[in-house]
């Protein structure tokens, strides 16, 4: 499959509103989507607020869902960031994670100058541009973080280009309801602030 040069989707709601499970990683990614932004505190004096301009980003083209980003934004510098959800369930490692974020910041590259392209249309921004830098963030829930993560973690170095987070300042993003099926409450936490706090585990 070749780099995609068009219909990232930027901007737009695609797919369904409500998954059929609800505790799903899509209706977590499309909370975050409809909330907005997420403010990334990296210390005292560096506070970024990411804008998320879209999901399921497609890198390749003829591929549905295939080497897409779960969501992009960028901050105040307009530095972009890929953002890879994955829930505290995943039986991935976190070294398996970082493999895979890895791969699509080298597919973002080659597609970086289209999607800019869809972006100033979208937005009415003609002279928009991304900055050079690129950010990476792996987002959990904090349950995500059992004794072999904590391992990998602290393997892991300090690094300004890659941060691995959970939710801030929300003690659960989901709720079991009486039938015992579980539901993602993220929107209704944080969608009258407009974003959600991020904490990071790899200062």
């Amino acid at each position: 499959m070749n780099s995609r040069t068009e219909d990232f989707k930027i901007g737009t709601f695609h797919g369904k509103l409500n998954p059929e499970n609800s505790c799903s990683e899509a209706k977590l990614r499309n909370d975050l989507y409809l909330i907005g932004s997420l403010i990334l505190k990296i210390n005292e004096n560096d506070i970024k607020t990411i804008r998320l301009i879209g999901y399921e980003i497609p890198l390749k083209s003829g591929a549905s869902r295939v080497n897409c980003i779960d969501l992009l934004g960028y901050d105040q510098n307009h530095t972009p960031y890929i953002i890879e959800l994955k829930k505290s369930s995943s039986n991935e490692s976190l070294l398996e994670i970082i493999d895979q974020i890895n791969e699509y910041e080298i597919l973002f590259k080659d597609v970086k100058s289209y999607i800019e392209k869809e972006f100033k249309t979208k937005y009415h921004w003609k002279n928009f541009s991304f900055s050079s830098d690129l950010i990476k963030i792996i987002l959990v829930h904090r349950d995500f973080f059992g004794e072999e993560e904590n391992k990998q973690l602290k393997k892991i170095k300090k690094n300004n280009k890659i941060y691995i987070c959970s939710f801030g300042r929300v003690k659960n993003i989901s709720i079991t309801d009486k039938d015992g099926k579980g539901r993602i409450t993220l929107l209704g936490q944080c969608g009258s602030k407009g974003y959600v706090n991020l904490r990071i585990h790899n200062k």
